[in-house]
């Protein structure tokens, strides 16, 4: 955490001599400049249906897509109806994200963001601790926090 904080301030002062002093406000947390180099996005709100190459399809108009993965049930093979596609550059991964989220795909609405790192072991969101007590967020919260947002505005 000192880490961040100085570098935090390196930044501030770096950008305060040679930036507007209105500009050097608006600087960015170490968080935010870190989620913007992001290349890997989740995808939430798929048809069960859909297949990588439909995925890869859709998202190659925004950049070069490295990797488009749709999430299996363990048990079953079928789809969970979320998956994630990373590509070569940032600016690709943010311009997929403003095209598509929201949009139309298959007859779903697509849910598109960048992914946050998973901590922990599959069973961790689940509840289980299958790596002792760490309860950090996964890429599955995304998911899960989605369809429990379509599920509270549907009785709403």
């Amino acid at each position: 955490m000192a880490l961040f904080g100085k570098v935090r301030g390196i930044l501030k002062q770096t950008v305060s001599k040679h930036i507007n002093p209105e500009i050097a406000a608006s600087t960015p947390s170490i968080f935010q400049v870190m989620r913007c180099m992001s290349t890997k996005l989740f995808v939430g709100g798929l048809a069960y249906q859909t297949e990588e190459t439909s995925l890869i399809e859709t998202f190659e108009k925004y950049g070069e897509v490295i990797e488009a993965r749709i999430i299996k049930d363990r048990e079953t093979g079928s789809s969970r109806g979320f998956a994630f596609v990373t590509y070569q550059d940032t600016e690709a991964a943010s311009s997929a994200i403003m095209a598509l989220d929201g949009k139309d795909f298959q007859g779903r609405n697509l849910r598109v963001n960048y992914a946050h790192d998973r901590k922990g072991g599959y069973d961790n969101f689940r509840g289980r601790g299958s790596y002792g007590d760490d309860r950090g967020s996964s890429y599955v919260d995304d998911a899960n926090s989605y369809y429990d947002d379509k599920a509270n505005s549907s009785h709403g």
